[in-house]
């Protein structure tokens, strides 16, 4: 995609099936099993942090005044 827009066709059903089974298969079992998987720790931008924080503020603000 290029600023929202699709640059190649969309693939088949069977290339979709096929690019998800070989992902899937690159994974760790851990990280594959449903019942207690195993999690990757995700950082995230000081920027995105900042924004977060904001957001969190502002609506506690609100609901503080309703």
């Amino acid at each position: 995609m290029e600023k929202g827009t699709r640059i190649r066709p969309d693939s088949s059903q069977l290339e979709k099936r096929e690019r998800y089974l070989t992902e899937l298969s690159r994974m760790n079992p851990t990280e594959r099993r449903i019942i207690n998987p195993h999690y990757h720790k995700v950082d995230i931008s000081d920027d995105l942090y900042d924004l977060k924080m904001k957001l969190i503020y502002t609506i506690k603000e609100e609901l503080n005044h309703v």
